[in-house]
């Protein structure tokens, strides 16, 4: 994983900040790498973010730091590999999106010619039972009428 990618999944496991604003960051700071390197007052200075908001993503992404490193150890023991928005692989259709997630899990490959209508199911870290018992039952059901998912 390069190094951008690499700060965008600890971004990702940071409390407080979503898809939206961690475009905006970007938007405002230039890359992920920044972000994760800038001060708190620089933080305070972007839109949306106040000092309690900017004390929080400071603190929250040193602790992310572990838990994107563990993420990278479960994806390659299951064989899933992590893409993260402004890799050439992300989805197309996905990436303009203002809420577009800025890490997704893959399973497979991704082939932009026969992947032209890709599903995807979202769903909690945490989920139920029951949750994973649907996402089963729907991606089977939509993988198996050829869409990609």
């Amino acid at each position: 994983m390069n190094p951008e990618s690499h700060a965008l999944l600890v971004l990702s496991f940071t409390p407080g900040l979503g898809p939206v604003l961690t475009r905006r960051l970007i938007g405002e700071l230039g890359s992920a790498i920044n972000i994760l390197n800038a001060s708190e007052s620089l933080l305070r200075q972007v839109e949306g973010i106040g000092p309690q908001r900017a004390a929080s993503i400071a603190k929250g992404t040193r602790d992310a730091r572990v838990r994107a490193d563990e993420e990278i150890a479960a994806a390659n023991k299951a064989g899933v590999r992590l893409l993260c928005l402004g890799e050439p692989d992300y989805p197309a259709l996905l990436a303009p999106l203002d809420d577009a997630p800025t890490v997704i899990s893959v399973m497979g490959t991704v082939d932009p010619a026969r992947d032209a209508f890709p599903v995807a199911i979202v769903g909690s870290r945490d989920c139920s039972a029951y949750g994973i018992e649907q996402a089963e039952r729907f991606g089977g059901v939509l993988a198996q009428a050829g869409l990609t998912v």
